[in-house]
């Protein structure tokens, strides 16, 4: 199964108005049938499934929020919000790593002068927070849309810049 994220091409617009449009889709290759799982979400941009297959994450940038629709399982075929935290919004792509958890493209609000710091989060299968590091040194208050490890590495790009942040431990 392959699932897919509807949202407006005009991010900038959706923000603006508050788009709550946005659809998670299944598409089954032996069938070639699409199924819509969730509507009404809030500029949907990021899924990723669990190591286990038992459920999808999907990032609602609009919404500031991360939802888990369930695959499997007793719970299969509803949904239920699985981060929701003040310290963290705009959560832009997510992605699972090789270990299972999950790194979050986002961003945290200074308290200071209020403004965007573009932050990268690491979640566990429970929602817990592993890891929270700004990015603000790197990419000032420019958004970041990406945070994808491969091996110990942890790279983060952004619509924003001409390059791409290489992290390693």
């Amino acid at each position: 199964m392959n699932f897919c994220l509807s949202f407006r091409r005009n991010s900038t617009k959706g923000v603006q108005a508050n788009d709550s449009t946005g659809r998670l889709l299944k598409y089954d290759m032996g069938t070639n049938q699409v199924t819509v799982l969730l509507i009404n979400l809030s500029g949907a941009v990021g899924a990723a499934v669990s190591r286990d297959g038992g459920f999808v994450l999907v990032s609602e940038f609009i919404g500031d929020w991360i939802r888990r629709y369930w695959l499997t399982g007793g719970n299969a075929g509803t949904s239920d919000i699985f981060l929701s935290n003040l310290n963290i919004v705009r959560p832009n792509n997510i992605k699972r790593t090789i270990l299972g958890d999950f790194l979050i493209a986002a961003a945290t609000v200074t308290q200071g002068s209020q403004t965007l710091v573009p932050i990268k989060v690491r979640i566990d299968g429970d929602g817990r927070i592993s890891e929270m590091v700004s990015l603000e040194a790197q990419y000032g208050s420019t958004p970041i849309s990406e945070a994808q490890q491969s091996g110990l590495s942890v790279y983060v790009s952004s619509r924003g810049v001409n390059f791409v942040g290489v992290y390693t431990p």
